[in-house]
Order: C-alpha cells, then structure tokens, then sequence
C-alpha cells in the first residue's frame, strides 16, 4: 500500500482563506484506501477551536529551528467527513496568531520562519509517528521547502530513502520569497541550493520555485492553466523553469464536495431543487432578493458575484461595465472582501442603485450558498483564475456562468455560442480579449439567452448534469502518485 502525506497550510472548515483549504480539505477524501494510505498535515493555528472538532493531543517531538531544538506539538483529528488522519502541528511562537499569514492587509515578517519551520516539522513528525511516506504531496509555496530538505539535508534519511514529492501550484502569483541569508541561517540548508538553478529568484529565496525547481512532479489546477504557465504572459518568470519541466508538469482540474454543495440536499438554502424540479429555484431567487432587499420582478435576472475584489479576479472589468449594465432591468448581488478602492466602489453603488444592487463586504459561507441557489447567471471576468471553484459550484446550482476564456474557466465551461449559433451543449458563457467591452458583450449574449426561456432552460439543465466530482480528479492524482511510488510490483 502507497504511504501518502497531504502537507498543507489551511484546511477546510478548519482554516480558510482561499481555495487551497477547500483541495486539501476533499482531496484526501476521495483517494482509494484500499490502494492508498494518506494523512493530511497542516499547522495548529490558534483560531482553530478545539470545539470545532475532537483534537486529541498526541505529545510533542524535536524540531531543529535556527540552530536549536525546539519542542512542536502534535495533536490529532480526522478530515472532515472521512476516517483520514489530520495531523496538526503546534508551536505558540509562530502560529498562535490573529491571522493566518498576516494581519491588517500586511504578512507577517516571519513567515519564512513559520513555514519553514512547518515544513521541519512535518518530516519530524513522520519520524516521532513511525509513518515511511512513500509520497509527500505539497501545496503552495508554504511548503515549498519540503523537496529541498529531502534532497539535501534529509538525501541520507533511511526512513526517507524511496520518498518522492508532487509539488501542486494553486497560484503561481504567490511566491513566498525571503531574504535568503536568513533561510539559510534559519534552515541550515547549503548554499548550494541558491542558485539560479534551484531557490534563488530575482535576488530572493523563493519557496515556491524551490518546490517547483527540487519536486519529482508538479500538477496545478486545470490543464490550461498549466499550458497558460509556461508562456510570458502567465509564467510570472518562472515560465522557463516550467518549460523545462513540461515533461513532468500537468493540470488536474479541482473538484467540488457534492456532499456541500449540492441544490438537492444543501440545508443552507430556501428551497432545495434539483435539474428534475429545476422551477423551486425560483423560490431562492425570491428570497434572496427579500434577503439583499432588492425588488424581486419575475423575469428580471438577478446577477450574482462572489469574490475577492482584486484585479486578478477581473473586478476592474466589473467597474468598468457596472452602469451600462446597471442601465438594464437586472439585479446585481456582491459578496467579497478586498481592496479598498472596490469597498468604496461598491459601497456607492449599492446607494446609487438601491432595490437593485446590494453588496456585502467580507465572506459569509452560508450567504454564499444563497448567492449560488437565488442567482441566474454567475459572474467570474478573471484576468487569470488557476482553476476556480465559483464556476463549477455555479453549474450545479443552475446558475449560467459568464467567465473569461482562461485557465480552469476554459477547462470546466462550454461556451453556448453566439446567439445566433447556439451551442446544445453549452454550460456558460465564455470571452478571451481582457477588456470591458468583451466583457459586457459577453453578459450581453447571455441576457439575450436568459429572455428565451426554452433556450435557457436548456443551458441550466447541461450545467447541472456536468460532473467535477472529486472522485473524477482523485483518479488522476492516483495515477501520479503510483507513477512517482516505488511498490513491491515495482513502479506502478
């Protein structure tokens, strides 16, 4: 059986800020335990209740840090949902903290620290625990430092001796780069590894392109994104070392937990509904728009977003169509956080268009899920989007995305077409040139869909039945997983 560890720095519904903690917090869940043993790593942030599930403490064990050892806590729960091990790792100094990986909009200046340390940490707790990881799957830059330890400080490790890494990028925007004297000094590692042909970038040690530079495989998180990474316009100057590791480089689109989100069962919404009794959504519809205090009219589509306010994620596009759009009979719901120019934006908007436009601030889950059941079409003009999961959790929900042609977007939305050629087998609506003007033209096409009912109905009954389950993308990490995995058949 493969010995697999899932090393990650948030977990859902333990900690979230984004994406990542909702692929670790599934991934584990999905993988085949009769061929597979996985456990999932990640830090014991100090806003992870005890209450919010049973933590059982396990004791502690030595990591080195700065040139000393430290004691780190070990403690033990499951993922959510399943029977998989979740280990969390405990060190007061660096992660009983108000925030994750900073406060007030600024990182923390010892994140080098606290995520190298992580990564210590976690090899140091497969030797304290007894577990021989045949494969550490890595996520993100947070535990980039994770295949450079293995293949310098740990290369004569017995108990590390047939361990391969998979390095996933979920964002190649984040680099988690430090001065490197201090890594070096923190983390004992040779200088060898700071060149251009391993951490260094740009004059900083770069986590994320140590990851990238010293894992057996990387993966990200859609097969366009992981074409799109290797060009100028994406790679964020990394695109050379990407290109020369495209034989050992693919995309496996994210899937979605149907257990959450699903219209069917899902307790968070009005009225549940399925593609079979696809009318109750209107019910949501309603009482969303008694919830944002919008005028609900029957016919007038709502239009809703949920997002961070960053230009990643196209928002400027969104400010530059909102009053032409705003000029038709539409309603528009917001939730995101962000930058502070969109807070004020918005804000404006939402007493410039009151009863038809309604904006929240922050994040609140359940909202969320009312946002995806009461809306009709879906928002996401992404300047670049890795994978995104708005737009695959807005299919099953019926509500027709808009999106631009990009990254996981293009892999996971089919076009209908023009209006005048549509496409049967279209579950959205899809633009390229990274401009308001395609942009509104494509909300445009999409609004003229919405006023044939018929058509409409058709694309709200393909985008229910198209299936990003988790067990789907599970299946072809596994097949990574044996590919990089030494197994008493030799390698599978």
């Amino acid at each position: 059986m493969i010995k697999v560890v899932v090393a990650a720095s948030e977990m859902a519904p333990f900690v979230k800020t984004g994406g990542l903690a909702d692929v670790s917090g599934a991934l584990p869940k999905y993988i085949n335990r009769d061929k597979f043993e996985v456990i999932a790593v990640i830090p014991y942030y100090s806003s992870i209740k005890s209450d919010s599930s049973e933590i059982e403490y396990i004791g502690t064990f030595s990591v080195p840090d700065s040139g000393a050892s430290v004691k780190c806590g070990l403690f033990k729960t499951t993922v959510q949902g399943s029977s998989v091990p979740l280990y969390l790792l405990r060190y007061g100094p660096y992660f009983d903290r108000g925030g994750i990986y900073g406060e007030e909009g600024a990182d923390y200046d010892d994140n080098d620290r606290r995520f190298s340390f992580f990564c210590r940490g976690l090899l140091e707790m497969c030797r304290a625990i007894g577990f021989v990881p045949d494969l550490i799957h890595c996520n993100d830059w947070q535990t980039g430092l994770i295949p450079v330890f293995l293949k310098t400080l740990y290369s004569g490790d017995l108990l590390f001796s047939s361990t391969s890494t998979l390095f996933t990028i979920h964002n190649l925007a984040f680099h988690g780069s430090f001065d490197p004297e201090r890594i070096i000094s923190i983390t004992g590692l040779p200088w060898s590894v700071y060149s251009m042909y391993g951490a260094e970038f740009y004059g900083g040690f770069s986590f994320l392109k140590s990851g990238l530079y010293f894992a057996d495989y990387i993966s990200t998180v859609s097969r366009r994104y992981s074409e799109e990474i290797q060009s100028e316009e994406y790679g964020m100057g990394l695109q050379g070392l990407l290109r020369s590791r495209r034989g050992t480089l693919t995309g496996i689109v994210n899937g979605v937990d149907y257990h959450v989100w699903d219209p069917e069962t899902d307790q968070m919404i009005s009225a549940n509904y399925s593609c079979d009794d696809i009318d109750k959504k209107r019910v949501n519809t309603e009482e969303l728009c008694r919830e944002c205090v919008l005028e609900y009219k029957k016919g007038v589509p709502v239009i809703g977003m949920i997002t961070r306010l960053t230009e990643q994620k196209g928002i400027d596009l969104v400010a530059g169509i909102i009053d032409r759009l705003m000029m038709k009979d539409v309603r528009f719901v917001l939730l995101g956080t962000g930058d502070e120019y969109y807070h004020s934006l918005f804000s404006a908007l939402k007493e410039k268009y009151s009863g038809r436009f309604h904006v929240t601030l922050g994040f609140d889950e359940k909202f969320s899920h009312r946002i995806y059941a009461g809306s009709d079409i879906f928002l996401m003009p992404s300047r670049f989007e890795p994978c995104g999961l708005g737009q695959i959790i807005s299919l099953r929900y019926g509500t027709i995305p808009v999106a631009r042609e990009t990254g996981g977007l293009a892999d996971t939305i089919t076009d209908y077409g023009p209006a005048d050629k549509p496409d049967a087998c279209g579950t959205g609506f899809l633009f390229k040139e990274y401009s308001s003007d395609a942009f509104y033209e494509c909300v445009e096409r999409s609004l003229e869909v919405y006023r044939d009912n018929g058509k409409w109905r058709g694309v709200m009954s393909n985008a229910m039945k198209a299936d990003f389950s988790w067990r789907s993308s599970a299946i072809e990490y596994e097949k990574i997983y044996r590919k990089l995995c030494v197994t008493s058949e030799g390698i599978s």
